[in-house]
């Protein structure tokens, strides 16, 4: 299945039989000489940019070194005047073609519906004239934010604000509550408009209460209280007569279009103010680019959006396609891409790097299973036979909907054996863009008859680029290295209510300063190598990139934590390093009982084992010698927000060990007492004084008898609640008392001599429910991890498709509400616990997790390819994993019970 977004890449090699074999091992002249006879846009690619001025070292694309920039783009459509004119000009282009397609379902039977657009732009006018006209927006003035999976409504409201004036603020449906009150009270928002009401479930008094909120609009069909300012759109439709529909008025193209949430080119989250001009700007010159290389209609006849539309690429790919007259259907949820893709049969995609990574690692590991395969995918990547690649890689060209004619991609770089793969695989043109939300995306883009890899190619007939010294690094101009700077109509306005943070981004010349780090290939190709905040300089001039090295000398089983530095007086780095204490306890001869971690660290033995064991990392994965550790300092406390080791930018640190508290709750055996407070108290001693001592949690064990017995114990042992840090499961709630031999409703034979029964609570009120209960029962503690226990049982407990998909709507409502507690800082982090792997790939694609718990599935039994290739996913994404693979050795049954089961001998 492809799901969504935005993960960085990184080079691997493709496993084939017992040989690691790279998948661009020879020229593919084949696939070569059909790209540069169908796609030829006269570029040299051995010189694709050219130096127009030697002083700052500007550049342009070879092909467009004499235009000008500020203009030349207007040449592309030039009835387009403001974005407000897009619709109009896809009707001419199309002659009134289809413009949104409708996917409908009859007896079991998908099939698309068309809208022509002439009805899209009837939509879009009632939309706008009614916010003129009745709720009374200002143009150019008022502000509509739109909170909304993609959806044919989508467009007919952002067009709708774009034809009348009015400002789009893009919010995405990942925001929590918390940060969708903060956008809407900073930016006066006027009018809220939505795909359904349980998105603003929680804070729809807030709205309700809030004068400056004018009107809600649901994109549902539904009957609202209009007393309580909710109106559906499709009563708008059904009021607005045509003699109501008003002309639109005139609309300053450098008047703001839209604001859209960033990260900015450094630092924290911004509202950048893009202009319709800055848009349109960044839409012709890409067209332009696109039309020299005849990347067009019909090429381009039909597109299946996906990627959210709050975020500037996917919406600067659709005003591309609507300038065209191009058919577009929107994808509302990634589990339906695949669906969607073999409805729609799109002759173009625009799509992020993970995308193309998730199919060719899940291609690759199905190839692996087979020696013909393998060997008959190896001689279609080689193309030695030209038809084989067309019989070997059918299926992939299938599973886009087998009419693909091009992609676009951005956001990350693309290895280079997935980008060779796809480029065979597919037979299309791919190309490769740079840019950001500041530029409008703006900035290099690829040209399909250069065949290599890793660069974002030249500027396009709207940008140039300087690339700039970065101080206290190497990274010189002179040397073709330096800061990516652009310049072009394309640029944003600004930061909204920031102009210091503006002044940092747009210097007075006008040049965006990227944070970026770039260089000019020999080809003239613009190739992104680092990025100018997270580095620092040698004596010797080398810079460093401390993140790469910390990833290799974490490697250490010695190391807990490292933190590499180093100072410009010096010719190497050096790190503070926190030890594995529970390592160095068992395997450092020296040690004793009687020994503190403390005064471990001070150990001159210890640390040169450690320091050796870095150096002998370093030799291993080629470290540069001012890359290798001349130095380390032992620490022995772990970073932590409380200490002010790491800012609370960060995530969470756990231990090697977590303590399970299942046998608290009389699973399977009703332990005494005192038993369990031994269990607690050797939970704590086996930490070593490692602090926090974390324990795993749930109401469910013996309905919330676990948290109860932990809550005593820890209390009767003088534990202070920050020396702990508890995770509770939650969807189970404590009930009524049982019956003095009655077995509970919930997993019968299972829990021994329980005073209460539970019931499940799986929504957003009942999960909130079970947080203020558990830490009820845990007696003066609370849980600081949360996560909703195990959402995969609970989905298979259904009857139908249409339960399954309503329960794992609870279980994303249940995510909502932690994820809100998250923002009121009442919890430290957010995770899953789930059997089955594949619930919890599935939930890491709809909600930003934390942590993730691994139950039986990674174990010495079983350990699928495919699980270790999300693990490693996982892991480039930063989310910590638990893998609770004891849970498949008997751990937490003990006595006759092995896996749930009883074990004959």
């Amino acid at each position: 299945m492809m799901l969504q977004y935005l993960l960085k890449s990184r080079t691997k090699c493709i496993m084939l039989g017992h040989k690691t074999i790279r998948s661009i091992p020879v020229k593919t002249f084949t696939y070569e000489s059909r790209i540069r006879r169908m796609y030829n846009d006269g570029i040299d690619v051995k010189q694709q940019t050219v130096e127009i001025n030697s002083i700052e070292r500007i550049r342009r694309c070879l092909l467009h070194k004499n235009d000008d920039i500020w203009t030349f783009y207007k040449t592309m459509h030039p009835n387009v005047r403001t974005l407000g004119d897009t619709l109009n000009e896809g009707y001419v282009t199309s002659n009134d073609g289809p413009c949104v397609g409708i996917i409908q379902s009859s007896n079991g039977i998908n099939s698309l519906q068309w809208l022509p657009y002439s009805k899209v732009i009837e939509k879009s006018r009632c939309i706008g004239s009614y916010l003129w006209v009745e709720t009374k927006l200002t143009p150019m003035q008022s502000k509509v934010a739109i909170l909304s999976a993609n959806r044919a409504e989508y467009l007919f409201v952002e067009q709708a604000c774009y034809q009348y004036g009015f400002i789009v603020v893009s919010l995405y449906t990942t925001y929590d509550s918390a940060t969708i009150l903060n956008i809407l009270q900073k930016t006066q928002v006027e009018v809220l408009v939505v795909d359904n009401l349980e998105r603003i479930r929680t804070i729809q008094d807030d709205l309700f209460n809030n004068n400056q909120i004018r009107e809600i609009l649901v994109m549902d069909d539904s009957n609202y209280d209009e007393k309580n300012k909710i109106r559906s759109i499709s009563t708008i439709f059904k009021s607005i007569q045509h003699s109501d529909i008003r002309e639109r008025p005139i609309v300053d193209p450098n008047s703001i279009a839209t604001f859209i949430f960033t990260s900015g080119t450094t630092g924290e989250p911004k509202l950048a103010m893009i202009s319709h001009e800055n848009l349109l700007a960044a839409v012709k010159g890409n067209l332009i680019r696109l039309h020299r290389q005849n990347v067009k209609r019909p090429l381009t006849n039909s597109h299946c959006s996906f990627l959210p539309m709050a975020h500037i690429f996917e919406r600067f790919v659709i005003f591309q396609i609507l300038f065209e007259g191009t058919a577009i259907t929107f994808c509302p949820a990634p589990e339906k891409l695949v669906e969607y893709l073999s409805i729609v049969k799109p002759t173009q995609a625009s799509v992020v790097p993970r995308v193309l990574n998730k199919v060719y690692d899940t291609i690759m590991n199905e190839v692996n299973k087979s020696a013909i395969k393998q060997f008959l995918v190896r001689q279609a990547l080689r193309e030695q036979l030209p038809f084989l690649s067309r019989f070997v890689f059918r299926k992939v060209r299938a599973l886009f909907g087998g009419q693909l004619q091009g992609i676009i991609t951005a956001s990350a770089p693309i290895k280079p054996d997935v980008m060779h793969f796809f480029r065979i695989a597919l037979d299309v043109p791919i190309i490769e863009g740079y840019g950001q939300t500041e530029s409008s995306t703006s900035g290099a883009s690829t040209h399909p008859i250069d065949m290599s890899y890793g660069t974002v190619g030249s500027p396009g007939p709207n940008s140039e680029i300087k690339l700039i010294d970065v101080p206290d690094t190497t990274y010189r101009s002179e040397m073709n290295q330096g800061e990516v700077c652009i310049r072009g109509p394309a640029i944003f306005k600004g930061y909204y209510g920031d102009e210091a943070k503006t002044k940092e981004a747009i210097d007075q010349d006008g040049w965006l300063h990227t944070g970026d780090v770039g260089e000019w290939a020999s080809n003239g190709a613009l190739r992104i190598i680092d990025r100018a905040k997270h580095i620092f300089k040698l004596s010797q001039g080398k810079y460093i990139a401390p993140e790469r090295l910390e990833d290799v000398y974490m490697r250490s089983q010695w190391v807990a934590q490292i933190f590499i530095d180093g100072i410009s007086s010096e010719a190497s780095v050096v790190a503070i390093v926190i030890p594995d204490e529970q390592y160095v306890r068992k395997n450092f001869q020296s040690v004793t009982t009687e020994t503190t971690f403390a005064d471990l660290c001070k150990d001159v033995k210890l640390k040169q084992i450690i320091l050796s064991d870095l150096i002998r990392l370093a030799e291993k994965s080629n470290l540069k010698i001012y890359e290798t550790l001349s130095n380390i300092h032992l620490h022995p406390e772990l970073f932590s927000h409380n200490n002010g080791f790491i800012t609370m930018s960060q995530r969470i640190t756990l231990p090697k060990v977590i303590f399970g508290t299942s046998g608290l709750g009389n699973l399977y055996v009703a332990l005494e007492d005192k038993i369990k407070l031994e269990i607690v108290t050797a939970c704590i001693q086996y930490s070593s004084g490692q602090k926090p001592v974390v324990f795993d949690c749930a109401g469910k064990y013996g309905a919330g008898l676990a948290l109860e017995t932990l809550g005593n114990c820890l209390k009767m042992l003088n534990i202070k609640p920050e020396d702990v840090l508890i995770s509770n499961k939650l969807g189970w709630y404590r009930t009524t008392e049982l019956q003095s031999g009655t077995e509970p409703t919930f997993e019968s034979g299972v829990w021994r001599n329980l005073k209460y029964d539970a019931v499940q609570k799986i929504s957003y009120k009942g999960i909130l429910e079970c947080y203020e209960q558990g830490n009820q029962l845990l007696n003066g503690y609370k849980a600081k991890l949360v996560s909703v226990h195990d959402p995969d049982e609970y989905v298979a407990g259904a009857q139908s498709q249409l339960e399954k998909d309503k329960r794992y709507s609870d279980i994303i409502e249940a995510y909502r509400a932690l994820c809100e507690l998250k923002s009121r800082d009442e919890v430290k982090a957010i995770g899953i616990g789930s059997k089955d792997w594949r619930m919890i790939q599935r939930i890491v694609n709809d909600v930003n997790l934390d942590w993730v718990m691994i139950a039986n599935s990674m174990t010495v039994h079983s350990h699928p390819q495919e699980l270790v290739t999300f693990m490693e996913e996982l892991q480039q994404r930063g989310t910590i994993i638990i893998n609770a693979a004891v849970f498949n050795g008997g751990f937490l049954i003990g006595e006759d019970y092995y896996n749930y089961r009883v074990h004959e001998i």
